[in-house]
């Protein structure tokens, strides 16, 4: 299924994991704020938002990303011309970030950020693990010993499964 995201709705659910990775570098100064309101809705008061976006660490990476944005704009007539920063519009919805990891030069970021982050969290948690996230990805079932039933939201389109 394919929809606009700033159009979709979410339903009653209550995700409690959510994962954009090089999506929310796709809107724009009015867009990003209203969608990411829109998600942080849906989210369950302990969730968890896994993030993963450019970063223009640097003047090299400042020009590969403004070159990937002209690109993007000719080719998937993507309206936004440059990187917004979303970690404003995760703290006004209520999400701290409690860790980050850099790679390429740093202009690969990938983020955890908690929804009331005061509760101590831990990779076996409340929620499905980072490893059996990616073996569910891959059709395999995840073997941490999770949450059985746990939602997962991938650009907002819900998920159940049971380990």
């Amino acid at each position: 299924r394919q929809a606009d995201a700033r159009g979709m709705e979410f339903g009653e659910s209550k995700y409690d994991v959510i994962v954009t990775h090089y999506f929310l570098d796709c809107f724009d100064e009015r867009d990003l704020p209203l969608l990411v309101d829109k998600i942080a809705r849906v989210a369950a008061p302990q969730a968890r938002w896994i993030v993963s976006e450019f970063r223009p660490a640097n003047s090299c990476a400042r020009m590969l990303i403004a070159i990937m944005y002209v690109f993007f704009g000719r080719v998937a007539e993507l309206r936004t011309r440059r990187l917004v920063d979303h970690h404003p519009h995760l703290l006004r919805n209520g999400f701290q970030l409690r860790r980050a990891e850099y790679g390429w030069a740093g202009m690969l970021a990938s983020e955890l950020w908690v929804r009331n982050a005061e509760e101590r969290w831990s990779a076996h948690g409340p929620i499905v693990c980072s490893v059996c996230f990616l073996r569910y990805q891959h059709g395999e079932k995840p073997k941490c010993g999770s949450r059985a039933s746990t939602q997962v939201a991938m650009y907002g389109v819900p998920t159940e499964y049971s380990t």
